[in-house]
């Protein structure tokens, strides 16, 4: 019985999801389950890989960009302990690029995946498998009486009290892409209870009202399609939001003055990811390769300091070149959503590029359906291009035929 390359693949990949899934929780520290989900993980690496060998039709111009993206990440892991992440998610989209799969199931396997492998560590944290982890925190009314006061934060069987609300934020931000005009009323209910409960538990502000921003500008996205339907996105700027968010987050952390309360402000209403990203930077500095994982890890004089910005952590940690390189693959993921006129793939874009300013999310191994659009939607390009250029060729045609008409009966 021949199993489809396919199958293999989204074998493959499901399996590197849902490892990924159980290493960020405490299920890695029972006994030596860290080690067989780190095995499980390279195993789902390895079938994907498997999924494209012999018949595989490997395109040179199209792959370029993850060999030379494979090639630094190599580098920038054994030289300086930058970690594989990058190196498996470009072995991973180059799999994606040479089997031609569907985007859309690459989508689907992660929303899939990352649920069940999400609501696993939360039953084993209900049951007492798993501990969960409660601390408390104190913010104060800068943002208004809604998000001022005491939260308690749970962890449920995960590592950090984030895990699950920014996991859900992805999940509704891949939905937007994923479904896009067809997410159902009760979908979108769903969300929102969801969204409700993981504040109450956790106490994210920040993916809370990412998701409710979100919900309201998909909403008018929707009503814009229903009473004008020939309406479409006609921008072609958006993409500067990447370098824009990139540029803002380093200057902002260079330039932080704990003395001028204008600062102190903006730090608290970032919940002092500024001056963590100033304490990183200054640590630091700038490297071409980077410094590797442990950077921006401990920047405080007692080592109990976060960097938690997405854009100043892949600087840090991966070093120019690299962070150049991925800014502007997300820089192209956009262009190529508003070459499409994709309305609701640019909204899930935006969101990640505002959501990276306050987590690391831009080289997650949970982005992979976003980097794999960098393939699909060039082919959505040019296969556009094509058309347009036969119905030119085909208006021209027509015109010159008449044209000659014209001539011969004068």
């Amino acid at each position: 019985m021949k199993i489809e390359k396919r199958t293999i693949f989204l074998t493959g990949y499901s399996l590197y999801i849902l490892t990924n899934v159980f290493i960020e929780s405490e299920f890695a520290d029972l006994g030596p389950m860290g080690k067989i989900l780190r095995l499980l993980k390279y195993m789902g690496i390895l079938f994907v890989i498997l999924s494209c060998y012999n018949d595989a039709k490997l395109d040179i111009k199209r792959t370029k960009i993850i060999g030379i993206l494979i090639f630094i990440s190599l580098i920038n892991m054994i030289v300086f302990n930058g970690g594989t992440g990058i190196v498996e998610i470009a072995i991973i989209i180059g799999c994606f690029a040479m089997i031609r799969d569907n985007l859309k199931d690459i989508f689907k396997w992660s929303i899939y995946n990352l649920t069940v492998g999400h609501i696993i560590i939360m039953l084993l944290s209900f049951v007492g498998i798993l501990e969960d982890h409660i601390t408390t925190r104190w913010v104060g009314s800068y943002m208004g009486s809604f998000f001022g006061g005491e939260y308690i934060r749970h962890q449920m069987g995960f590592l950090a009290s984030n895990q699950i609300p920014l996991t859900l934020m992805i999940v509704y931000i891949m939905f937007i892409a994923y479904k896009k005009e067809k997410i159902t009323i009760k979908e979108q209910l769903l969300f929102l209870i969801l969204n409700m409960c993981c504040f109450i538990s956790f106490g994210a502000r920040v993916s809370f009202l990412l998701i409710i921003g979100a919900f309201f500008v998909y909403c008018i996205l929707r009503i814009s399609d229903k009473f004008f339907p020939n309406w479409t996105i006609k921008t072609n700027f958006i993409w500067i939001l990447y370098p824009f968010c990139m540029m803002i987050s380093v200057i902002l952390g260079y330039f932080y003055n704990s003395g001028s309360n204008l600062w102190l402000l903006l730090n608290d209403i970032f919940y002092n990811r500024i001056r963590w990203a100033h304490a990183g930077l200054k640590h630091y500095g700038l490297s071409i390769l980077g410094y590797g994982l442990k950077a921006g890890q401990a920047t405080g004089t007692n080592g109990e300091n976060l960097v938690d910005n997405g854009y100043v952590l892949i600087l840090l940690q991966r070093g120019i070149i690299l962070t150049i390189m991925v800014i502007v693959m997300w820089s192209y993921l956009t262009y190529i959503a508003e070459k499409n006129r994709d309305k609701y793939m640019v909204l899930s874009l935006i969101l990640i590029a505002v959501a990276s300013l306050i987590d690391n999310h831009l080289i997650s191994y949970k982005m992979i359906p976003f980097y794999c659009t960098f393939i699909s939607g060039q082919d959505e390009i040019k296969n556009k291009g094509r058309m347009l250029l036969d119905k030119y060729k085909f208006v021209f045609k027509y015109k010159f035929v008449l044209t000659r008409r014209n001539v011969r009966e004068r």
